[in-house]
């Protein structure tokens, strides 16, 4: 991985270093190279290479079957049938699932209009139109609302997509990605973009760049 500086300064370095070291408007490169599908992840990006999981393409975090898959705090939660297998070895979840996402304690697994954490804890129970796992729970969409834990309001308004973040939601207008609708953390072109924990993630072709955003201190 490289850091690239707004004057273009360059260093290289482990992903934690190299966050330490970054500012606001920089960004990182977390991957370069083919792949089969990929996910972000607090520490870069997980890259699939056919069975493999790699983190940021090097450090494997699993190698098998699978019949679905999202990236976690601590490696992959691979889905087998029924089951919900951290890093395809940990039991979170086995039973029924019309929908899930992974959380940073386990998985969220939706069944009808019922959202709970690991099939257990109550997240959320009523009317949605989308819905995703947020670290604070599951941020529900009900027209043009998007309500944490179909409580809180993040944001309301226009969007032509939208993911959540650490810090609330991230609504992509047009060619900008703005941290609830507000802060501008990207703009530009992209194949593919996904929030991360330290800003966004936008791919081009096979790199794969974080764009740094650190929120001002109070």
């Amino acid at each position: 991985m490289e850091l690239t500086h707004t004057e273009t300064k360059t260093t290289e370095g482990d992903f934690k270093k190299l966050i330490s070291l970054a500012i606001t408007g920089d960004t990182i490169l977390l991957y370069e190279g083919k792949r089969d599908g990929w996910r972000p992840h607090p520490q870069g990006v997980v890259i699939r290479i056919g069975n493999k999981f790699l983190l940021n393409g090097e450090e494997l975090l699993y190698e098998g079957k699978w019949n679905d898959w999202h990236s976690h705090a601590q490696g992959v939660v691979i889905r087998i049938g029924n089951q919900f297998l951290l890093n395809g070895k940990e039991l979170l979840y086995e039973g029924k699932c019309d929908d899930w996402y992974s959380y940073p304690q386990g998985v969220v697994i939706r069944i009808g209009k019922k959202f709970l954490l690991n099939g257990k804890e109550l997240l959320y129970e009523g009317e949605w139109d989308a819905w995703c796992s947020h670290p604070q729970g599951v941020v529900i969409r009900i027209g043009n609302q998007l309500l944490l834990n179909g409580k809180e309001l993040l944001y309301e308004g226009k969007w032509d997509a939208w993911y959540p973040h650490v810090q609330g939601v991230v609504i992509r207008i047009g060619s900008q990605l703005l941290l609830n609708g507000k802060e501008l953390l990207y703009e530009g072109n992209w194949d593919a973009w996904c929030p991360h924990a330290q800003g966004v993630v936008i791919r081009i072709g096979g790199q794969f760049l974080l764009y740094v955003y650190k929120a001002p201190k109070k």
